[in-house]
């Protein structure tokens, strides 16, 4: 992340997964770099000054609620990070219904509904970032990893999409 934050002062930033790893990691260097931060976790763990709620990005009225909750607070929203994961390892065979819906909501689902708040939000402003943060394991044929892999490869596809879609505004 050198210096990509450069420019970030007053910067309105989300940051899903923020409690932990990456998304901890990035929303510390936006505050850094002068940003203020929102987020949500599972745990709503705070690694900056700024709004961070306890919710799961697969429920879309929890990502929603954040969305609104920054636009009404700060006017607005200038960068949103979907980075928020689940890691499942079992085979295909074994993996149940429940494992793969609760993977795909994490890995999936969530990033839908934080892509679509944010540019519900960006693009009557006219500007804005999202960033998808995904895998090399999208690319990868990894035993154990099925449901993993299917979810980073469709985020990659969904973010060529959306590009598409929004680079006219």
């Amino acid at each position: 992340m050198e210096g990509s934050t450069t420019g970030s002062t007053g910067l309105r930033v989300v940051v899903t997964g923020s409690s932990s790893g990456i998304g901890e990691a990035v929303a510390r260097r936006f505050a850094a770099a002068g940003a203020r931060v929102a987020g949500i976790s599972l745990d709503g763990g705070a690694p900056c000054d700024g709004i961070f709620t306890a919710g799961d990005t697969g429920d879309a009225g929890a990502v929603e609620a954040l969305a609104a909750r920054v636009e009404a607070e700060w006017g607005g929203i200038d960068v949103w990070v979907n980075n928020a994961a689940r890691l499942l390892v079992k085979s295909f065979v074994e993996t149940t219904d429940e494992e793969w819906h609760g993977l795909l909501r994490a890995n999936l689902h969530g990033y839908f509904y934080g892509c679509r708040a944010a540019a519900r939000r960006m693009l009557p402003a006219g500007s804005g970032r999202i960033v998808n943060v995904t895998s090399a394991a999208r690319t990868l044929a990894v035993p154990g990893f099925g449901a993993y892999i299917a979810a980073k490869g469709a985020i990659e596809e969904m973010t060529r999409t959306l590009a598409l879609e929004l680079a006219p505004h």
